[in-house]
């Protein structure tokens, strides 16, 4: 009887080990980790000739210290593209900002700001570089490619002329803008 144990013991022990080692030789699936969803930058950038600018490439690219506020606000009917982007070397900030009565329903399309309607707030256009020198609105038409949703990207181009604030009233030419800018409401 003593025999039976012991030989019942090692096949039992022969056999956990053999389900032991081959359930160690399994290799490990791994599970792909879930993407990582990257939040894009805002970015505008542009080119201003004239004025007090000469010619000068603008970008503003979103840093630590940039408020941006770009969306569409159902009580005034527009559509506002915001950034500030502070400067790096001096405590003065570069601000655009844009209304557009312009909806999400409508998705891509094109606006012409003109002056006359500025007073609105829901049609104007306004940079700051460095805090002081401001581009007011004359006449920009703005294009709008792509209105995402909340989360989603604003995307489009912008040109046309302005005007010199911080000299009086002499034109600027607006050229070569593009914005792509998250909508935050």
């Amino acid at each position: 009887m003593i025999q039976f144990r012991f030989f019942s013991f090692w096949i039992c022990a022969i056999l956990i080990g053999t389900v032991l080692s081959f359930n160690a030789c399994k290799e490990d699936v791994v599970e792909p980790a879930p993407p990582i969803e990257e939040v894009l930058p805002n970015d505008v950038r542009f080119q201003l000739r004239g004025g007090s600018f000469g010619e000068q490439n603008i970008v503003f690219e979103k840093t630590d210290g940039s408020i941006s506020k770009t969306g569409y606000n159902e009580d005034t009917g527009a559509t506002r593209l915001y950034t500030l982007s502070p400067r790096s070397n001096s405590n003065q900030n570069d601000i655009i900002d844009i209304y557009l009565p312009f909806t999400p329903t409508q998705g891509a399309g094109q606006y012409v700001l003109k002056q006359v309607d500025r007073q609105s707030k829901l049609a104007d256009f306004n940079i700051y570089i460095s805090g002081t020198k401001q581009v007011s609105l004359q006449t920009i038409t703005v294009e709008i490619e792509e209105y995402g949703e909340v989360g989603g990207r604003i995307k489009g181009r912008f040109f046309g002329q302005g005007f010199d604030e911080s000299i009086g009233a002499t034109q600027v030419i607006i050229n070569f803008g593009e914005f792509d800018m998250l909508r935050t409401f």
